[in-house]
């Protein structure tokens, strides 16, 4: 349990204890990125609950009872900014001009070709919202999947909602009238902007736009930038153009307007490089900066500024986490000299600037735990090479513990600190865990009851395990839970065929990146030690998989594309959502067509087939 978090969050009042809770509901159901582990999360809303009597129901409550529905492609995040500095390079960093939209602190929502809206969800899939086809003024949906932002006029919110529940906000009230069961007139209450129509790289943000206010949908507001003459001039304007619109904003988007914009920069698995958002900061205070301490992680060695203590949000601050050297150089932080701080999402402080033309920060050279010397990554963190250090195992046996690993329950921060106190010698990975006997537990100080129970779900956790979660146990340094999926459904969850064939076919997963795959390949030996210690979900044999193809499609056919994907993937293909390289059959209705994918196809040498072919290839 952090400690540190929980205590934070006995001293806030209640609107600041349900923004905190909202926050981390999002982070874990909508981001996949939690901010808290599990069992500081458990505490808070037991507090909550106890002190104001109530019973909290988080966003994930709610979203067991929706149903599910799988995006036809990912509708992923966008990464973040906070600077002018920030704002500056993001720009610079294009090759063309620039689109600048409010950001709307609304719900994302994706609107389907036959009329389902969905939530975002983790991206990859959301919820299917009931009633929001209610939404008043949503025209009839478009041959692709349109995404939008769905919220409460400010005005609206302020004359029918904001007296009613001083713990909430305009989102949260939006979100909660979209996932209701049953339908309530509080839909009239709700409106939209579109943005973005998924699937359609080969059209520029003004063409997507244009296509959108050609089919009767409310787009968002925007200004096209030349990205040099005068980005610096409208920095100055920029929140005045987000604030002057009648919907909440909490930023800007500024994204790359020319066709093949995701193509070209690339997505990773939590946001798309061809846009990002910068977020207006809401409070920001002076201090002093004192020193800067690096904290061990799963990977690397973090700085952390440590301040004068400064109140941001009834919350007293003293320390903020500086992420990489990189952003030590471009603060320029400088021990003694002033620093702005400020709280990201309202709960994560944060230094934006420091009033200093150098850098004094003493970095170190050696481990602090195990004396190896440290490198320098591709990301500008400082990594420990040592496999063996105390804290990379300490860290990995959390990893391999947590959700996203082997989900072992009650096997927490300080139950892990106990057991390898005690058995340090004994860990050579973080996999040795499994050769603890209950008699082992007893005797690092666990009562009889608890060791048998830890004992008992170290055990289970050992059994059944998906290949997904095995790869985030390893602790592949770069390797998280949305990657592994993808390796494991590539792979199609054999552990085996993972194995013996990534290092000839790894490099054909989506976006998976030299770094990550190099690190996979240096590690494949110690994976395949590990397995020794688990037990496999059953697949299906290799012999059942046949060839796996990638395919893609343009035009129209016969049923909706969302069918072809479902299909295909059902049938171990993979579904492309662009032509590339990878692609093997593009699938069209007009084989003599000039479309961007058709025109791809041919520059690569990509076998162009009908629909009926298809359906052969595949034995339907």
């Amino acid at each position: 349990m952090d400690k540190k978090a929980f205590n934070n969050f006995i001293q806030m009042n209640k609107d600041a204890r349900t923004k905190f809770l909202r926050l981390c509901d999002d982070a874990y159901y909508n981001q996949d990125n939690p901010i808290i582990d599990d069992e500081t999360y458990d505490q808070c809303v037991s507090y909550f609950n106890q002190t104001y009597k109530t019973n909290y129901a988080s966003l994930g409550d709610t979203k067991k009872e929706l149903a599910k529905y799988k995006h036809e492609y990912p509708v992923l995040s966008l990464a973040k900014i906070h600077s002018k500095i920030e704002y500056m390079d993001a720009i610079k960093k294009f090759e063309n001009n620039v689109i600048i939209e409010p950001k709307i602190d609304g719900l994302t929502v994706v609107y389907y070709p036959d009329g389902t809206l969905v939530s975002r969800g983790d991206g990859y899939e959301g919820e299917v919202l009931p009633f929001a086809n209610k939404i008043p003024g949503l025209p009839k949906p478009m041959n692709k999947p349109v995404r939008m932002e769905v919220f409460i006029d400010k005005a609206v919110y302020n004359t029918y909602f904001k007296d009613k529940d001083k713990t909430s906000n305009s989102r949260n009230v939006a979100a909660g009238i979209l996932r209701r069961k049953e339908y309530t007139n509080d839909i009239q209450f709700l409106n939209y902007r579109a943005y973005n129509i998924l699937g359609a790289d080969d059209k520029s943000e003004i063409q997507q736009l244009t296509m959108l206010r050609l089919n009767d949908f409310k787009i968002v507001e925007f200004a096209l930038v030349n990205r040099l003459n005068k980005a610096e001039e409208l920095y100055e304007h920029i929140k005045e153009f987000a604030d002057e619109q009648t919907y909440p904003t909490d930023g800007i988007v500024i994204k790359y307007d020319a066709a093949g914009g995701v193509e070209k920069y690339g997505i990773t698995g939590h946001h798309p490089n061809n846009m990002i958002a910068y977020k207006f900061e809401t409070l920001v205070k002076r201090t002093i900066l004192r020193d800067v301490i690096w904290s061990p992680g799963r990977d690397t060695l973090t700085p952390v500024a440590v301040f004068d203590e400064i109140e941001l949000n009834d919350n007293k601050i003293s320390k903020a986490s500086v992420h990489n050297l990189n952003i030590v150089n471009k603060l320029k932080l400088a021990i003694g000299f002033p620093i702005a701080v400020t709280l990201k999402n309202e709960i994560i402080p944060q230094i934006i600037s420091c009033e200093s033309n150098h850098v004094n920060v003493n970095i170190p050279e050696v481990c602090p735990y195990c004396g190896s010397d440290l490198e320098i990554n591709d990301s500008q963190q400082l990594i420990c090479p040592n496999i063996n250090c105390s804290v990379k195992t300490i860290y990995g046996l959390m990893r391999l513990a947590s959700k996203e690993g082997l989900n072992i329950k009650g096997c927490n921060k300080a139950s892990i600190n106990k057991i390898y106190d005690k058995y340090k010698s004994l860990f050579d990975t973080p996999f040795d865990i499994f050769r603890l006997t209950r008699s082992c537990l007893e005797q690092a100080g666990f009562t009889l009851y608890s060791a048998s129970q830890l004992y008992n779900n170290i055990t289970k956790a050992r059994t059944n395990v998906s290949l997904a979660n095995f790869l985030c146990a390893c602790n592949v340094p770069g390797l998280g839970s949305v990657m592994a999926k993808k390796i494991a459904d590539f792979y199609h969850q054999d552990f085996n065929k993972f194995i013996n064939e990534f290092i000839k076919t790894g490099k054909k997963i989506d976006n998976i990146g030299d770094t990550l795959y190099y690190a996979i390949v240096n590690n494949l030996e110690a994976i395949k030690n590990n397995a020794a210690y688990v037990s496999f979900k059953d697949v299906l044999s290799v012999t059942d998989y046949g060839i796996n193809y990638h395919i893609a499609i343009t035009g129209k056919l016969s049923k909706p594309r969302n069918y072809y994907k479902q299909l295909l993937e059902s049938k171990m293909y993979s579904f492309d959502d662009s032509v590339t390289k990878k692609t093997d059959y593009l699938v069209t209705d007009n084989p003599d067509d000039t479309s961007s994918k058709l025109e791809k196809a041919r520059k690569y040498g990509i076998k162009i087939i009908t629909e009926e072919e298809l359906m052969k290839l595949i034995g339907e």
